[in-house]
């Protein structure tokens, strides 16, 4: 029988056995790589990923946030200079705003917001202006200046409601939990039909409408079908769109929108009637007057009761004050 750890043999055994001892070394080192690989990702899935909180399209818990509004005289200029914008970047600012917003248009009264950092140095980075209740302005005050506009979402909300005067309209409506926008919306569409302002207890209503919020607050009213009932006379009201201009025609076809308007301006109260003899309260004795005073807060707009041609202006003494003669 022959020797089987021959030195040939003896040298293949050595090398099969480095090699085995290579593969078991390459597979423990393959196995913690392996382990350490599962840690890591386990790591990564028990990690929470921040939260940010966005307005108008930017991570505001990032930034201290200034709120403010546009005051009488102020400018965009005027407004940045406040916050250490110097009047070169302002220029730069209003170059790159040309196309997209024209910053003399900024309106007295509109909110704006100042995003400043929230470093050592806490530096003005963004500028909001809002330019109405669904539309703003974003100025990107940082190292390359950028100017666009953003909307805020517009939710529409389809609404009936019905109710029973006791008092005014504007009353019944805030009774029933509905904007006082609608009020002003049912006025303008009955404002040939109905004086609003001469609607007695008792009269009704129902309003098939939309309803459209920003942010909880609305913005509008479109009233979709309407019924008064006047002194008990229904008067109904359905929109219709033509040539670009919507108009509201009663269940006939009708055109709500007659010759003469019933009242010629949104007015508080009527404060004096016509009267063949009325006692004058500058005067202090009784004479005729004839027309109807309204009283409104100053401001308030006066239209005239139809279409027509100014043919004077004056001032009246003696309690009459400024007037216009309309033919």
């Amino acid at each position: 029988m022959k020797n089987f750890f021959t030195p040939m043999r003896i040298g293949m055994v050595v090398v099969i056995a480095i090699g085995l001892v290579l593969f078991i070394s390459r597979c423990k080192t393959s196995h913690s790589l392996l382990d350490v690989d599962v840690v890591s990702e386990e790591l990564i899935d028990t990690t929470e990923s921040k939260q940010y909180h966005y307005k108008y399209g930017i991570p505001i818990d990032d930034f201290t946030e200034i709120k403010g509004k546009v005051g009488r005289g102020e400018s965009l200029s005027s407004i940045l200079g406040k916050y250490g914008i110097k009047p070169g970047m302002v220029y730069s600012i209003v170059q790159k705003s040309k196309d997209i917003f024209d910053v003399k248009k900024m309106k007295k009264g509109n909110e704006y917001s100042v995003l400043m950092s929230k470093d050592s140095i806490s530096k003005p980075e963004f500028f909001i202006y809002e330019n109405n209740s669904f539309e703003y302005i974003v100025f990107d005050l940082q190292d390359t200046i950028g100017v666009y506009k953003g909307e805020i979402p517009i939710e529409k909300i389809s609404k009936v409601v019905n109710g029973t005067i006791e008092s005014s309209l504007w009353n019944a409506l805030v009774d029933n939990g509905v904007s006082p926008l609608l009020s002003d919306e049912l006025s303008q569409i009955y404002q040939w039909t109905i004086d609003f302002f001469g609607i007695a207890k008792g009269d009704s209503f129902k309003v098939l409408y939309d309803e459209e919020t920003v942010n909880g607050k609305t913005v509008d009213i479109i009233v979709k079908a309407a019924v008064f009932n006047h002194l008990g006379k229904d008067y109904y009201a359905f929109p219709f769109e033509q040539d670009g201009k919507l108009s509201y025609f009663d269940e006939n076809g009708e055109n709500l929108q007659k010759s003469f308007l019933k009242a010629p301006l949104k007015f508080s109260r009527i404060s004096s009637r016509f009267s063949g003899r009325r006692f004058h309260p500058v005067l202090k004795r009784y004479r005729a007057h004839h027309g109807i005073d309204y009283a409104a807060p100053t401001g308030t707009p006066v239209r005239s009761v139809g279409d027509g041609k100014i043919i004077k202006r004056g001032y009246q003494k003696n309690g009459g004050g400024r007037y216009l003669k309309v033919r």
